[in-house]
């Protein structure tokens, strides 16, 4: 019997616990699904959409390093992720066989801080990747006035 399944990819991918954290939870609900790591180099990043994309059994992926701003150009983008944080961290599988493309990080680290009053606020963000946009963009709504960012790359903080 072949499962309906999700995945993380990455490049490099081996270290990801994903697998068993979320194949932890299939097997604790029952869920008859799989959830694996998918090793995707950049190059191969449009082969692999495409091979997805006509995959009746997968259902999306979580997308790590170094793909989450190249995947934006590969699926849809109905909520407008590229223009407001600039990278995607979940690929959901649609019905019609599209790939649309979100980010939960934003919302993940907004959470907490809806609540209290960070207008006027500083803060200082470390790291420039996929995963630093959506906190910028998070500390954006929660009113921080100013980020300090720091990062190995001065050129991929800047952008």
């Amino acid at each position: 019997m072949t499962l309906p399944y999700a995945e993380v990819i990455g490049d490099p991918i081996k270290h990801s616990k994903s697998p068993m954290i979320h194949g932890f939870w299939l097997q604790k609900l029952n869920i008859e699904a799989d959830y694996r790591a998918c090793h995707v180099q950049p190059e191969n990043l449009r082969e692999y959409v495409k091979d997805r994309r006509r995959d009746p059994l997968g259902r999306g992926c979580n997308v790590t390093i170094p793909h989450k701003v190249a995947i934006m150009e590969q699926v849809r983008d109905p909520g407008l992720v590229k223009d407001s944080i600039g990278a995607m961290n979940t690929i959901v599988h649609q019905p019609d066989g599209g790939l649309m493309g979100t980010n939960t990080d934003a919302a993940g680290f907004f959470a907490p801080l809806a609540n209290s009053d960070w207008n006027g606020a500083h803060a200082v963000l470390i790291g420039a990747g996929g995963a630093a946009r959506a906190v910028l963009f998070a500390l954006k709504q929660a009113g921080v006035e100013s980020v300090t960012i720091l990062a190995r790359n001065g050129l991929k903080a800047s952008a």
